[in-house]
């Protein structure tokens, strides 16, 4: 599965091309989970009820996380689900390729991609490259506990200031 590629069947089909369901919502119960770390397990109720969904998806979305071992969850009364780090530990570029994959725009930078024979006189590859390292050092460099300040403690002007300095610092 290519990130752009989703990307770009979304776009040409009419849908929001930034509507990544698992990842938009993984960061988000671990957000709720952060939020209230020092009150132990949150029941998966909880979580749903607070992103307003159902708890059949988000119960498949949080397996994903506790396969990643980002979660930890624990049955029966006063179970439910706690971050198995701090949440500055969390790199939002970890949670979106374990819930969507590669963020690799083409083929040949895919994690397990095999050597192009034509890599050296491919015009767009270098292109590629400095995209996906745009798009790479941007997600991987917000953790949990940025997206938490953002949330909580930050203006919009603030936010658009930590995005255009996340974007320079991978120039």
């Amino acid at each position: 599965k290519n990130f752009f590629y989703e990307l770009y069947n979304r776009h040409i089909n009419g849908g929001n091309i930034y509507d990544f369901n698992k990842s938009t919502l993984c960061i988000k119960s671990n957000d709720r989970l952060a939020e209230h770390q020092d009150a132990g397990y949150i029941p998966l109720k909880d979580i749903a009820a607070r992103q307003e969904i159902s708890e059949k998806y988000l119960e498949i979305i949080i397996k994903i996380l506790v396969k990643g071992k980002m979660l930890k969850g624990l049955r029966g009364k006063g179970g439910g689900y706690i971050l198995t780090r701090e949440p500055s530990e969390y790199i939002v570029g970890d949670i979106i390729e374990l819930t969507e994959g590669p963020l690799a725009p083409v083929a040949a930078l895919q994690p397990d991609a095999e050597v192009c024979n034509r890599k050296d006189i491919c015009v767009t590859l270098p292109l590629w490259e400095k995209y996906y390292t745009l798009v790479h050092d941007f997600f991987f460099h917000i953790t949990l506990e940025d997206v938490i300040n953002i949330i909580s403690n930050q203006t919009q002007k603030e936010c658009t200031a930590l995005v255009f300095q996340a974007v320079h610092s991978s120039l």
